[in-house]
């Protein structure tokens, strides 16, 4: 057993001990969520790249309303395989007797019994029809959480993953709640690609409407504290100039920074104090990492899809953004063909997403740095090993003379 824990965790949709950076950002949704229902911020809409700190942020909101405000929750994470009918089938009843209260009681039924009579108690809860559609069991909750002066807020993750069905039934059912002033707040997340699919979706107009707040990568002081800080509760002694080399791989990216923590953490071993060889080792290991995700993203693709990928990198600007227009003429081939490989690479792979100007943007942080240096000009293939990746490309063949097929 290791003397020291490692105070880092890496991962996608798991907390860090330690969170850095969102404070502000949580303080603000809460005062949003305790104005009540009918205001703008009611529901709500993160936006952010994948790693980026999404699910982390809606556990310690869910937390924080559950313990400080006792509110009642309940968390969808969204796919075609899980829809959101049968995810609040399985909390309706709960929610009823959170909300209800463990007394509340309907009395005064009579029963005959020979000569006498007795008083029976019925459970409202087991005995209200429970509503057929998703909008009437919302409203529903929404009022018996108004009769019990409380709020009951549904937690969405991976929303850009809801199937059509799912998502049109949300939209509605919240349009009509927040509407009628019923205490049922929505904090959904999703990636940047949320807002393309939510426009191809007829009936989600309320939550396509609404404006999503965006989560960014760390600042260069919230960097250094996430890794900073969970040193100093750890009690471990650490030489400072291990900082400037985690920080300048992660480049404010939440998980690389728990990534590079955390191998950084474990290559020290049992020794007392962790040094620069130690991060450097971290580092090396934390890029394999993050490079094995990339590569499996490539792998999934088509040879015209990286083509794609190859000529959104040409023509990023120093916005980090390429028009669409110059990325598609670049490409080649017909609009349709095209328009078809731009929208599976932002749905179905979730690689880029389309900003507010209608550029394109690289929606998983590092992807951009992976590609530039494993990719060339002339080709958009990439080897399979590691040896293959550093191994001088062959020599050109010589032309053949003289040989004109007239292309």
């Amino acid at each position: 057993m290791r003397q020291y824990a490692n105070p880092f965790n890496a991962g996608f949709g798991v907390d860090p001990p330690y969170l850095a950076g969102r404070d502000e950002l949580i303080h603000r949704i809460l005062a949003d969520l305790r104005e009540g229902p009918g205001r703008d911020k009611f529901v709500q809409v993160l936006i952010g790249d994948r790693g980026v700190g999404k699910t982390t942020v809606q556990n310690h909101l869910r937390q924080y309303v559950t313990n400080e405000f006792g509110w009642s929750t309940m968390r969808w994470t969204a796919s075609r395989e899980s829809p959101f009918a049968a995810a609040l089938d399985d909390a309706y009843d709960l929610l009823r007797a959170q909300l209800l209260g463990p007394r509340r009681r309907l009395k005064g039924a009579s029963v005959g019994v020979n000569a006498g009579v007795v008083r029976a108690d019925i459970d409202m809860a087991s005995t209200t029809r429970r509503p057929a559609t998703v909008a009437g069991q919302l409203r529903s909750i929404g009022e018996l959480a108004a009769a019990a002066n409380r709020t009951v807020v549904v937690f969405v993750d991976e929303l850009q993953a809801g199937d059509p069905t799912s998502l049109s039934s949300l939209s509605t059912a919240f349009q009509e709640t927040n509407g009628e002033k019923l205490p049922i707040a929505l904090v959904a997340a999703g990636l940047p690609t949320t807002k393309a699919r939510l426009r191809q979706l007829t009936g989600v107009t309320f939550i396509e409407r609404q404006r999503p707040t965006r989560l960014a990568n760390l600042t260069g002081a919230e960097s250094l504290d996430a890794l900073e800080q969970p040193l100093v509760d750890a009690g471990r002694s650490y030489d400072p100039n291990i900082l400037p080399i985690m920080l300048e791989m992660a480049d404010g990216y939440p998980y690389a920074l728990q990534l590079v923590g955390e191998h950084t953490w474990d290559a020290a071993g049992d020794e007392p104090s962790i040094t620069p060889a130690h991060a450097r080792q971290g580092v090396a290991l934390a890029q394999d990492d993050l490079d094995s995700i990339y590569h499996g993203r490539w792998d999934d693709l088509t040879e015209r899809q990286r083509d794609y990928l190859h000529a959104v990198l040409e023509h990023l600007g120093p916005d980090e953004s390429a028009p669409s227009s110059a990325v598609a003429e670049t490409y080649g081939g017909s609009t349709h063909s095209a328009s078809q490989t731009r929208q599976a690479l932002i749905n179905q792979h979730q690689l880029l997403y389309s900003d507010a100007k209608g550029s394109l943007r690289f929606a998983l942080p590092g992807l951009r740095d992976w590609l530039s240096r494993n990719i060339t000009p002339t080709t958009s293939n990439i080897d399979t090993t590691m040896a293959d990746m550093v191994r001088p490309p062959p020599p050109a063949e010589p032309e053949s003379p003289g040989l004109d097929f007239g292309l």
